[in-house]
């Protein structure tokens, strides 16, 4: 499991956008019980809906008062848990590694990466305890928030290709970085496919991701190093020392972009998948047909 699996999840309630930059920030000023593991009864949460424009946040924060309600309890074992019904996106972070305290503490966090957000996802977000100390609760939040902002610039864009190509993406030839992963998304944040090692067995780390002949549809692909987080509606890039340096993208077979990852950097690309102008020509045809059928 990836170290950042230990430290993710998002939540909003209110979108303010700008013509440059979109950000959008959910508050809540409790209090919120976080009392065992996820799915506890005694665990509270709350829920909103993001109304603005489908986007791809480069960055995430959250901040909130967190007040220890059982001796023993850690900053750590507080956790929270996202959810997004419409899109199919989950999962959670935990926002402090910090050990034991008493009383309240400020606890906050931040993650660059890609963050995604569509119109009209509904986000319940819930809090829990990685660690149950026992019955009751083990600690509360108050005046929670989590914000996105920033914008994602793609490093290239690989281009468009007809329905029916396939892909195959690899790292091959990085001389760099010595530990890459790669992931592929739609547009709207679906995670298609990842990979992470060649064959770790044989100490090939560099990445290959064979994701075969993909549908019609916008995608974003992900380069980044070791441990990094992929899942659906994250990127989360890893900081490892052997996650940065200079790469080799492949696609294919064929090299279509170089340059250098650094440290909790992703290198992103965008391209799309149409249908062959033939298939489009014959839609025209059928819509043409019909139309003549209708007016007779």
């Amino acid at each position: 499991m990836s170290r950042l699996s230990q430290y993710f999840s998002i939540a909003a309630l209110m979108v303010v956008s700008s013509a440059a930059h979109a950000q959008y920030t959910a508050s809540s000023a409790g209090p919120i019980n976080s009392a065992g593991t996820f799915g506890d009864s005694g665990n509270g949460g709350f829920s909103g809906t993001y109304t603005g424009p489908s986007t791809i946040f480069s960055s995430f924060s959250f901040a909130g008062d967190l007040t220890s309600q059982m001796a023993g309890t850690w900053e750590s074992d507080s956790a929270w848990n996202v959810t997004m019904p419409n899109s199919g996106f989950g999962y959670s972070f935990t926002p402090s590694g910090n050990g034991t305290y008493a009383g309240t503490v400020n606890v906050a966090a931040s993650f660059n990466g890609l963050f995604w957000l569509n119109n009209n996802d509904v986000t319940n977000f819930d809090a829990f305890q990685n660690f149950d100390n026992g019955a009751g609760t083990d600690a509360v939040w108050n005046n929670v928030s989590m914000s996105y902002s920033g914008s994602v610039s793609p490093y290239a864009n690989l281009g468009t290709f007809n329905q029916g190509a396939s892909f195959t993406f690899d790292t091959v030839g990085s001389t760099g970085i010595s530990d890459t992963e790669i992931a592929l998304f739609t547009s709207t944040g679906t995670l298609v496919g990842t990979n992470d090692d060649i064959d770790a067995g044989a100490n090939n780390f560099l990445s290959s991701l064979n994701s075969g002949v993909l549908a019609n549809n916008k995608y974003i692909l992900v380069v980044g190093g070791y441990d990094s987080f992929f899942a659906n509606g994250v990127a989360v890039p890893g900081v490892d020392a052997s996650s940065f340096g200079a790469f080799n993208l492949n696609l294919n077979g064929s090299s279509v972009s170089t340059g250098s990852i650094a440290s909790g950097e992703f290198k992103v690309y965008n391209f799309e998948v149409v249908p062959e102008p033939g298939t489009m020509a014959a839609v025209g045809l059928g819509v043409a047909a019909l139309l003549r059928r209708r007016r007779k």
